[in-house]
């Protein structure tokens, strides 16, 4: 890390100071190390407590819905649960990032040594990580029901997968993860668009939510981290180790990807609502 520091031609007194942070980090990881398998593990069994309560209330309470309509609205409503504690998580990290002094600062106010401490950073990971554990188990026990887009969901989490992976325990870059994890704001929306659309309500406004929060957060935000990346490629490309430029260089274009994909599909049904007069059934959960 130090040697790589040196290379990206940083300033003595950054250098110093996230010399400092990663010793600092390396004494809290050490007790960390011990405890993130625990608290993923945790983050699961809430999301799969939380997945048995609602599965026994629709089954008293909503037995007009057909099987597939009860294990869609139980899955957005676990989803809504994870978007719930996701959505302040993420806006609380931001508030968490470091700008190392005389720093150099682009358009978006990052510099390319900004950063999350991993003290704050890894306790809200493992709660992402226990519900993409449990969401992607939801996924593959009804692949029939989501058979439509369980190729992309399966894509998706992947993708997060991967990249929380690499990043584990990575300073550079690593407030891409609250301005990714914003996105959520979006599938809270979409999850109540879908469970609406389930009990026959008119769901129009959380349609029109979902399309502009997708496009603020998905697509304008980030588009504005590839940006930031695009601009800082020189010092990143230097100060990260091979695997985290897998991470950032090539997986998470291939997300943005994903998600103009997707975008367009938005577009496409919105475009569809406007001229025949109704929205098409294209509620598809994404995380």
């Amino acid at each position: 890390f130090t040697h790589r520091m040196a290379a990206a031609g940083m300033p003595l007194e950054i250098h110093a100071a996230l010399l400092r942070q990663e010793l600092s980090e390396e004494a809290e990881l050490f007790g960390w190390k011990l405890q993130i398998g625990p608290s993923i593990a945790v983050a699961l069994a809430a999301f799969l407590l939380a997945d048995a309560a609602i599965f026994l209330a629709l089954r008293i309470f909503a037995t007009s819905l057909t099987h597939e309509a009860q294990v869609r609205t139980r899955g957005a409503l676990v989803s809504c649960v994870h978007d719930i504690v996701a959505v302040p998580a993420a806006f609380f990290l931001l508030t968490k990032i470091v700008h190392p002094p005389a720093d150099t600062q682009g358009p978006f106010g990052f510099g390319p040594h900004s950063h999350v401490r991993l003290c704050w950073l890894e306790p809200v990971g493992a709660i992402f990580i226990g519900f993409l554990l449990w969401d992607l188990v939801h996924y593959l026990m009804h692949g029939r029901v989501y058979r439509s887009e369980l190729f992309t969901q399966l894509l998706h989490h992947a993708g997060f997968f991967a990249m929380l992976y690499l990043n584990k325990g990575t300073l550079p870059f690593n407030y891409a993860f609250p301005i990714l994890y914003l996105g959520e704001i979006s599938t809270l929306f979409l999850n109540m668009r879908l469970i609406y659309r389930s009990f026959g309500w008119a769901e129009f406004a959380y349609s029109a939510l979902f399309a502009l929060s997708f496009f603020v957060t998905r697509v304008l935000f980030i588009g504005a981290i590839l940006v930031q990346m695009a601009m800082d490629r020189r010092t990143l490309w230097i100060t990260m180790g091979p695997l985290l430029k897998v991470s950032y260089f090539l997986v998470l274009p291939l997300l943005y990807g994903l998600n103009l994909f997707w975008f367009v599909k938005i577009v496409n049904g919105v475009s569809k609502a406007l001229s025949g007069g109704h929205i098409p059934p294209q509620a598809k959960k994404k995380s």
